[in-house]
């Protein structure tokens, strides 16, 4: 009898034993995963402190390398340099990149991939403001795909679109020539000058004649050299009545028909846009943390 009473409280105590062992472990596991359910709710609600983006790339003002730079030429100007600068922002759900601040605080940007190849103007016209086929294509059907909140987001804004000599080696003489014809309007292209700025490569680069001399040293300098493209400028040659300059495979300038008729003068098309100086963004420029712009209400 007594052997029988021992037995039975042994087993009542190992069912105790093991009863608490288990709430143990059931405890142990629930609290791991409502503590993991916790921090992966937290991390997913983590908001950014969103800064006016003239702060926030401003910050990482430079003189050599690749970043952003003063620009010579044009008083509260700041333009990106060098072979990968720390430049990439998202507009409409894709990738961008900041050409410049201007000196008025609106941010100028470039799509990074083109979007299409297509003729400058189909009428062989280099003039912009007549308006050339791109000009009103960028300006219609494009503006139209995208979508409502980043049309809210696009600017205005006055381009220079003089027409540029060939191998002139004074930024300064250029620059004067394409201040001598503007258009106001919303998304354009690339100018002549603006692709030779973006080379950080200065001493060796900075001209179209000096480009051309050394453009295999010089395409390693410049962001915005896509190899084997061939894409528009928004820039007519001077001395003609017809012909437009693109960015070529080489990475230097080629004099090319607006469209001669068939497709083998159609030219890439990299969409460039102004964005309001309001805006308020955050992340870190690089391609894998791009720059992301938030609602104003956040």
């Amino acid at each position: 009898m007594r052997k029988i009473k021992r037995h039975q409280e042994k087993y009542k105590n190992k069912l105790i034993i093991i009863s608490v062992f288990s709430f143990l472990i059931i405890m142990t596991s629930g609290y791991a995963a409502f503590s993991t359910n916790i921090s992966l709710h937290a991390k997913g609600n983590i908001k950014c402190n969103p800064k006016n983006i003239q702060d926030k790339i401003l910050k990482d003002l430079t003189t050599e390398g690749d970043g952003l730079y003063k620009d010579e030429y044009t008083e509260g100007r700041y333009i990106y340099r060098g072979a990968n600068p720390d430049n990439y922002i998202k507009f409409n759900s894709e990738l961008w990149r900041i050409i410049s601040l201007e000196n008025d605080g609106v941010i100028k940007i470039i799509k990074s991939d083109a979007i299409n190849d297509m003729a400058w103007d189909e009428q062989n016209s280099n003039d912009w403001l007549k308006p050339a086929t791109i000009n009103t294509y960028l300006n219609e059907s494009y503006y139209e795909s995208l979508s409502e909140e980043s049309q809210n987001l696009i600017i205005t804004h006055n381009w220079e679109v003089g027409m540029v000599s060939s191998d002139n080696d004074n930024m300064q003489l250029e620059l004067q020539e394409e201040e001598k014809k503007t258009w106001n309007g919303e998304i354009g292209l690339i100018s002549h000058s603006e692709y030779l700025r973006a080379n950080s490569n200065i001493k060796l680069c900075g001209t179209d004649k000096k480009n051309d001399e050394n453009h295999i040293t010089c395409n390693q300098t410049n962001w915005l050299y896509s190899l084997g493209l061939y894409w528009w400028t928004i820039s007519g040659r001077i001395d003609s009545n017809f012909l437009v300059w693109d960015v070529n495979g080489g990475g230097t300038f080629s004099d090319a028909f607006p469209a001669a008729g068939n497709e083998n003068h159609y030219r890439y098309v990299f969409p460039v846009l102004h964005l309001s100086k309001d805006i308020k963004i955050c992340g870190e420029g690089t391609h894998d943390n791009p720059y992301q712009i938030q609602d104003n209400a956040n």
